[in-house]
């Protein structure tokens, strides 16, 4: 299987899927957010950890990647984060899944990322409708997307407006509280706005799914059920760090 995998990389370099500079930098200064911006030819990643960049890569959930060392952890504090700046050739629009191909080649060329893929039967939560059915309400038309989340100690409150049950689960899927994937089962295809909140376990070190499943359940509707299904990992086998330019 890692065969593939590297077939398909040259293939990609072959191509001319690679950006034409591109320049990696440590992000040596506090997050305030981390994200991929297109404009034009330019792709710019900031503050970004190595399993941030390959789930945007590879169209990932963050729990779907494997084998991440500690440097590259988003789940670590203290874990390295990039600034990347690049360029694709040409003057034209970046379209994102062309953008998406160059990134899968830069972190080939750039961290040596080696990798192959597995299926596995896993423990998950299935997001479900509740008995007496939920509590949303659906978004305007002229809604604007938008999540807000924080608190303090260990309560939080979440905010969102015109959010659909896809960016819930990966709101939940290994977070806030949720120590599993979250997987959506309520067959619910709208945008809604909604306000969560919810405590959790200090002494569990805020793990408490169960928790989170009765804030659902009493203000959305909605409730958490255990579960396990096949989910698909990229599993990491080589990645070293960048050398900066």
């Amino acid at each position: 299987m890692t065969r593939v995998i590297f077939a398909v990389i040259l293939v990609t370099f072959a191509w001319g899927q690679s950006f034409e500079v591109a320049s990696i930098r440590l992000h040596k200064t506090p997050v305030q957010g981390i994200g991929v911006t297109l404009s034009g030819p330019r792709f710019t990643a900031a503050a970004m950890s190595l399993d941030n960049l390959i789930v945007n890569a590879y169209s990932l959930q963050s729990y779907q990647v494997s084998g991440v060392p500690a440097w590259g952890s988003s789940n670590h504090s203290d874990c390295d984060r990039y600034d990347i700046n690049a360029k694709a050739e040409g003057d034209g629009t970046l379209l994102r899944d062309k953008s998406k191909k160059m990134l899968q080649a830069l972190l080939g060329e750039r961290f040596h990322l080696q990798f192959h893929y597995e299926t596995k039967n896993l423990p998950v939560y299935n997001l479900v409708i509740a008995k007496g059915g939920h509590k949303l309400k659906l978004s305007p038309p002229d809604a604007e997307s938008m999540l807000m989340s924080g608190g303090s100690g260990v309560g939080i409150e979440m905010t969102v407006t015109k959010g659909n049950m896809t960016q819930l689960v990966t709101q939940f899927s290994n977070n806030y509280g949720v120590n599993r994937p979250v997987l959506d089962k309520t067959q619910l295809t709208g945008n809604y706005d909604y306000a969560l909140t919810w405590t959790l376990d200090a002494e569990a070190r805020g793990i408490d799914p169960e928790a989170v499943s009765i804030a659902l359940e009493k203000q959305l509707g909605l409730k958490l059920e255990s579960n396990k299904a096949p989910i698909q990992l990229l599993v990491i086998d080589h990645v070293e760090k960048p050398s900066e330019n």
